[in-house]
């Protein structure tokens, strides 16, 4: 009769600690993969009434490939883009116009971190590594609305930088390349995994296989002073959107590669970021540690019942333990591959490490509860 409720408590006891268990894990699932401030409708509109395209923060648009389109920026390039500035880019670097061929080091980035303007190749984007970019201070905060023409020519001996027509950087020896694989991509408002998404507005924007000279980009800034228009077209430009004559969610392009930007529905990441370990992500420490201190607290309460759960089915303390681990593992792998889908999540290494420190810390916890009731495990029903 005591050993038949003995099984019978033991029972009763298993049962609480597996739904435990499974509303734990549902909640940690929840925080895991929750879109946080993110909605998967893509914000990139064209202008209703103006030839523009604008970006409030959570949206993209993107070529196909440009195939053997990209020979023609081997040596020269130039490019010309007018665009607006909002207030919302502050902080983290955001991508305003990417060329991309898969390899973050080869990409040729034009972004913004606060008030600059920054255009480079590669991926250093918090200048850790010292990497060679050429930039400029836009604006000041009261002026960020204001439309602006920029102009980039970059040749094998140097690379200018015109702001309105004028010259306002050049370095010497300094090179920027389009990356020459075929499968390279043009990105719009954000970057290739959907998480640098920037805000503001691109009234056009042109791309040529050569040099401009002084006088082209002269005439160029004239012409969009009187018309506010980035007609451009009678200099053949390889591409160039005007961010008019939609049809259904594809910019037409005007130029002579005649490739297409398409506006998605939905705003996706071109390409997963699978466990990254960036620098950058140790740049802001209060926001890292905060993440950290997140990551471990959340498996604490997973380690603790899936601990109780498997001592209750008669395992012994070490089998229990590392079972615990195991499938505290296997959970917080299943939430990192699956944030490297989402943009506005990050598939971290680190995560997968303070995760399983915190179920870690859970089994503990256990135990020390344990002692302090005196007993190896925990009845609750005696």
């Amino acid at each position: 009769m005591a050993t038949h409720k003995f099984q019978s408590d033991q029972i009763t006891e298993c049962r609480f600690w597996l739904w435990c268990t499974v509303i734990v894990l549902l909640i940690t699932f929840f925080f895991g993969l929750r879109f946080k401030g993110y909605s998967i409708e893509n914000d990139a509109r064209l202008l209703p009434h103006k030839c523009g395209l604008e970006f409030h923060g959570n949206g993209i648009a993107y070529t196909g490939d440009l195939g053997d389109g990209v020979k023609i920026f081997d040596k020269n390039f130039s490019m010309e883009i007018a665009l607006s500035f909002s207030n919302a880019n502050h902080g983290a670097f955001k991508s305003i116009v990417m060329l991309h061929d898969g390899d973050d080091g080869d990409q040729l980035l034009i972004g913004q971190w606060r008030n600059w303007i920054i255009i480079m190749n590669g991926d250093d984007y918090d200048h850790s590594r010292k990497t060679k970019r050429i930039s400029i201070k836009i604006a000041t905060d009261e002026d960020r609305d204001k439309a602006v023409f920029l102009t980039i020519v970059s040749t094998k001996e140097d690379t200018s930088l015109f702001l309105d027509g004028k010259l306002v950087r050049q370095i010497t020896g300094f090179h920027l390349k389009v990356p020459q694989v075929p499968d390279t991509r043009l990105i719009i408002g954000n970057g290739i995994y959907g998480k640098r998404a920037w805000t503001g507005k691109i009234w056009g924007l042109s791309l040529y296989g050569r040099a401009l000279s002084n006088e082209e980009i002269a005439g160029h800034i004239i012409h969009w002073r009187q018309d506010h228009d980035f007609g451009v077209r009678k200099d053949k430009p390889a591409i160039l959107y005007l961010f008019k004559g939609l049809r259904g969610r594809v910019v037409k392009d005007y130029g002579t590669l005649g490739i297409d930007l398409e506006i998605p529905y939905i705003l996706h990441g071109l390409k997963p970021d699978f466990f990254s370990l960036s620098p950058e992500n140790f740049t802001n420490k209060n926001i890292s540690s905060v993440d950290c201190l997140l990551n471990l607290l959340g498996f604490i309460p997973l380690g603790l019942t899936l601990f109780a759960l498997f001592k209750t089915t008669g395992m012994t303390s070490k089998r229990a333990a590392i079972s615990a681990l195991c499938c505290c593992f296997l959970v917080t792998l299943c939430i990192e591959v699956a944030q490297a889908w989402i943009p506005s999540r990050s598939s971290d290494a680190l995560d997968i490490f303070f995760n399983i420190l915190g179920a870690l810390f859970g089994i503990v916890l256990w135990k020390v509860i344990a002692i302090i009731f005196q007993r190896r495990r925990i009845s609750l029903f005696d």
